[in-house]
Order: C-alpha cells, then structure tokens, then sequence
C-alpha cells in the first residue's frame, strides 16, 4: 500500500517506520530539514507517568500517561527492531516540589499519586513492558530528606515527593531514530512544507513546497496526518471539525551549562500551577523553563504566526538568547537560588498544541487534561493527535496494528 505520512515530529516518524516494517510505500514529508527538529527536540523529553496531570478529576490523562509511559521503550525498541540505550539517555529522576500555593493541596496530589501507583503495581507483571529499561518497585515515595532545601526556597516549598519519573536526552533520541530513518525504505521529503492534501479518485494528492519554493504533487492510497501545529488546517481543509476550541501556546526552554551548576542537582517538576521544570542529564546541558516567563506566545488561530517559525528552528539572535535566559534566570532564581550561577548554553522554542481556550492558571482550564486524543480516521485518511511526546509510541503501534 502507499501512504502518505504527514509530520516528522516522534508521532510521524514512529508511524512511517512501522508501516514501511510491514511493507508499505511509505513517503515522510516534514518542513523541517530532519526528523525531530521542532517540537519533539526543543521541550523536556519528559516521559509522564501521570502525576503531572493530577489536576484532571476524570484521572483519565494520568492513566493514559502511565499506560503510555511503561510501554513507550518496549515498543520504539520494537518498531526500530533493536534495544536502544535507555541508561545512557535518562536523566536524573524527577523530585516533585509541592508549592505551598498549589493548585491542589499535598493530600490530594498525594492521592492521585497513590492512584497511579496502584495501577503501575497491576500492570508491571506484563513481561512485555518497562520504563526506559527500568521496573521501579514504587513509582514514589514522601521524601523525609531536608537536602531538597540545599536548592529549593524554603519559601516556596512545603513537600518534596521523589518519584522514578525521567526525561530523556532529546538528541541522542533524535539521532537513534533519524539512524533509523536512514536504513529504512522510507521516502524521505524534508524540506517539503504541506500545503493542501485533496482526495482523488484514487486516493490522495499532497500539495507542497520545497526548500526552492517549487511545487510539488505526492499521491498516496492513504494519507496519515500527524502534524502537530499544522495538524488542524489540514483537517479543515478535508471537513474534518476540531473536537474543541484550541490553543497553541510558544514555550521557551533554557539551557544551561553543565559545569556552571552543581552536578549533584536534581531534576524537578514544581506542582502544581504554572511553575516549571529543571531537568538535569547527567551528560549534556541543564534544561530550564520557568512557565509565566518562558510562555511568550498564544494563538487560537487555525495557523501558528509566522513569527514563531524562528525560535522553532533555534534560530535566534545570540543577544536576544541572553537577553531571554538572564530574564527567566533572575525569576527562577527566587525559587531556586543556586541558578544565580546559571551560564547559558542556548535558548530556543517549542510548540505547545492543547484543547482549551484559558491558561493553565484556570482550574478548570482544558490544558490540564490530554486524553481526548489519538487516532480518527475517515476513508483512507487518519489524523493523529499523540497529545504528549510520552504517547506517540503507544499510538503509532495501535495505528498499525489496528488499522493498517
């Protein structure tokens, strides 16, 4: 069969290598000059088990976070038919820093966390899947140390819960499965922006530019849209109608020089509000994002601005660069005052897609759930939304197996 995959982002590039495993044509176009290059490298690469999204009443995020979470090794292993790394690209584990202005009170984070850990104990069993090569016995535990305040503003915090949560090093990830993409069949078509897919009599014709600004016509059988900022437009495009309002929100991330901070500094989530996260990779930069600094960006248009496409591609102005970190710096610093010491490394931007229409500042806001996602389809055209990084292996596998 021929298919069009729309996306090089993680969902895309999983789901063009699984089918062309089992057989098909399979052509992958992307703007971007390589897979992994906009979004799925410029965030955290946290892998959630859930505790993130305690917010959501309906815990139906957090489970789909953890369900996502034990299997998204066990099945990129599988889809790229080799066993990667997993314990050279884990970051510290996570400490959750619980504000004393949550959102929700310890007790009730606590409870979600419980929750969560119930679940994990029932699905452990299955031989078939682990977390980043790991079986933790618990996913948390109440920390008793007092050394969390060595770095955290005792003004801040009121709890820490030291959890077996991890992110992974974004660009060993992108190198292993570009590697991938490399011995594959596949049809690569990087530089190629999608403009209009319009069904034909026998299939699909996907309309693009290339780097030169020529034209270019791709036929498929089968299209498979997993575009993140650009998803919703080619859905309009095929009367396809949003299943909410949305928002697109820029993220900016800070990277700091590994030797400018003490090694021995951990990763944290702050929680639960619109705090942040310091992600420390034992072999590469600290990763730094204070949200009500590094959210410089909101649109609920059905196209991002054009404006955005800079910081997306890490193409910013090296006095801009500084200007941005040493702006979140003197913030953050308030909460954990070792960041004073903070060098930049570099700063970019990432796309954030959710359902919602107020910011995460709302309780009720739609930003803290993500389980109204996944797979649609309609006659030969599917439209993935992976919602998280942490889901896209979980979807690409159902895609293929269930559908294709």
């Amino acid at each position: 069969m021929v298919i069009s995959v729309l996306g090089a982002g993680i969902q895309g590039t999983l789901v063009a290598l699984a089918l062309a495993q089992k057989g098909h044509s399979v052509t992958l176009i992307d703007k971007s000059p390589r897979a992994l290059f906009r979004a799925s490298l410029r965030n955290e690469g946290k892998i959630h088990l859930g505790f993130i999204y305690a917010k959501d009443k309906s815990y139906r995020t957090s489970s789909l976070m953890l369900k996502s979470a034990i299997r998204f090794a066990p099945i990129v292993d599988e889809i790229l038919e080799r066993q990667l790394p997993w314990e050279n690209m884990r970051s510290l584990p996570f400490v959750y820093v619980i504000s004393k202005e949550s959102m929700l009170a310890p007790d009730e984070l606590i409870k979600v966390y419980s929750n969560l850990d119930k679940d994990y104990q029932e699905q452990k069993g299955d031989a078939s899947v682990h977390y980043l090569g790991l079986k933790p016995e618990n996913l948390f535990r109440l920390s008793t140390s007092k050394n969390h305040f060595n770095w955290i503003s005792p003004q801040f915090a009121q709890q820490f819960v030291e959890t077996n949560e991890y992110s992974l090093d974004l660009v060993q990830f992108q190198s292993h499965l570009s590697n991938s993409l490399e011995i594959s069949s596949i049809h690569q078509r990087f530089n190629h922006t999608i403009n209009e897919v319009v069904r034909t009599s026998s299939g699909f014709r996907s309309v693009c530019n290339n780097e030169t600004g020529s034209k270019t016509e791709i036929r498929s059988e089968i299209v498979i849209n997993c575009l993140w900022e650009g998803r919703l437009l080619i859905d309009q495009q095929l009367g396809i109608t949003p299943l909410h309002q949305w928002v697109y929100r820029l993220k900016y991330r800070y990277m700091a020089k590994r030797l400018s901070l003490p090694p021995d500094l951990s990763s944290y989530t702050f929680v639960l509000g619109a705090y942040g996260d310091i992600v420390s990779y034992p072999n590469s930069d600290y990763y730094l994002s204070w949200y009500p600094i590094g959210m410089k960006g909101w649109s609920s248009e059905i196209s991002t601005p054009q404006e955005w496409e800079t910081p997306c591609y890490g193409e910013i102005n090296p006095e801009v660069q500084k200007n941005y970190f040493h702006e979140s710096i003197k913030e953050f610093q308030k909460i954990v005052p070792i960041l004073h010491k903070a060098e930049m490394s570099y700063v970019d931007a990432g796309i954030i897609m959710t359902w919602g229409d107020t910011d995460i500042t709302d309780p009720n806001s739609k930003l803290h759930e993500r389980w109204e996602v996944g797979i649609n389809h309609y006659d030969g055209y599917f439209t993935v939304d992976c919602g998280k990084f942490t889901c896209a292996p979980y979807f690409a596998k159902e895609l293929v197996t269930k559908y294709l």
